[in-house]
């Protein structure tokens, strides 16, 4: 009987911000995690970054860990190099000042790419000069490399993207023109098809959802009217394998559907490229209303695979709640909820081999916050 199955055991402390990815090894994939984590120096509390691959003996830390500094990193993403499957781990740093910070393991220790700055100078070190939000990660190409999307304070708070150049990602470049969004941007999430990056994110002037497309070669450029008929939060973004057409998942309501007082889960997808209008999969707000922490993903694949959506269901105390778009309707996949706990920063990811799908999420009902994994099958 198919249904959600722990990989290994939930981390013995809190895991603040966990990252997801799945190495292809094995016949269903060998998931790996990043997160922050406090630890006790001669009872003074630091914090440092933490990645642990799965292995038969259950997780096994990668290193000594990266970023020690006295508050913890946000928004960590974690993405493997196409090739060599190491993986690379991005973060908002506040131990300096909330820039973007990024790391990749060697098979031996943590190396930092990028620095803007230098150790005792004024410069912050990092891959930006001040303040990120909404840090997002892929290397899914040789081509772009490394690629981190997020709302820039550089440039007003608008939407930016920096890739890694070269082989070993030793400096880094915008794609294209920093600060491209319209306004200021809030929630962003991207995703990679091929030669072309999409950035979905709220537009600070309306609020509402918009997404952006950049063609290597080519410049920004908005895909669509807004996706949204008002306000627009915590977005998901993904890609239809075959067509790399945009998915979005967000809180808020589908073009031409009335607002309502609460905002409640949606899903909406372009029917084309080039002239395409947003349109709702399944009902306008269909999961309710406060369902955050959203992740939209698709089994992978050339051929039709189902979109699959892991969110924070507010009907069920924040519980996790996993469905997918089968017959065209949102089914529940396994018993739900998922977690025993309310859950926080929910991944969802695939291994593309067997399509199988993993979960890793923070049980705030275990360990003050636990990093908990989860395989269907």
């Amino acid at each position: 009987m198919q249904a959600w199955r722990a990989v290994g055991t939930p981390t013995r402390v809190a895991a603040y911000y966990p990252a997801l990815a799945v190495h292809p090894a094995g016949t269903v994939g060998t998931p790996m995690l990043a997160f922050a984590v406090g630890q006790c120096s001669r009872c003074l509390i630091s914090y440092a970054g933490l990645a642990q691959i799965f292995t038969p003996v259950g997780w096994l830390p990668l290193g000594l860990g990266f970023g020690d500094g006295p508050v913890p990193g946000q928004e960590f993403r974690l993405a493997l190099h196409p090739n060599s499957r190491l993986p690379y781990v991005a973060y908002r740093d506040e131990e300096n000042g909330g820039v973007l910070n990024m790391w990749k393991w060697n098979t031996t220790t943590w190396l930092e790419l990028g620095l803007t700055g230098q150790p005792n100078s004024t410069a912050p070190l990092g891959l930006t000069n001040s303040t990120v939000t909404a840090v997002n990660l892929d290397y899914s190409s040789l081509s772009w490399g490394p690629i981190s999307c997020f709302a820039d304070s550089d440039h007003n708070g608008r939407a930016s993207c920096l890739r890694g150049v070269g082989p070993q990602a030793s400096s880094f470049t915008y794609v294209g023109t920093p600060g491209f969004s319209p306004s200021a941007a809030a929630w962003v999430s991207m995703a990679v098809h091929g030669s072309a990056i999409f950035v979905a994110f709220q537009d600070f002037a309306s609020t509402k959802g918009r997404v952006m497309r950049f063609q290597s070669g080519g410049s920004w450029q908005l895909l669509g009217a807004a996706f949204s008929s008002g306000a627009a939060s915590y977005l998901s973004l993904a890609l239809h394998p075959g067509t790399g057409l945009p998915w979005v998942a967000f809180l808020g309501a589908a073009p031409g559907s009335p607002t309502p007082p609460s905002p409640k889960l949606t899903v909406v997808a372009l029917t084309a490229l080039a002239g395409g209008q947003w349109k709702a999969v399944g009902a306008s707000g269909f999961a309710g209303q406060g369902s955050v922490y959203n992740a939209l993903a698709f089994e992978p694949g050339t051929q039709l695979k189902a979109p699959w959506l892991a969110f924070q269901c507010d009907s069920v105390a924040r519980r996790l709640c996993v469905r997918s778009w089968v017959n065209n309707a949102w089914q529940p996949m396994g018993a739900q909820p998922v977690s025993v706990g309310e859950a926080r920063f929910i991944n969802l990811q695939f291994h593309a081999p067997s399509s199988t799908p993993y979960l890793a999420y923070s049980n705030q009902g275990v360990n003050g916050g636990a990093a908990v994994v989860r395989r269907w099958g």
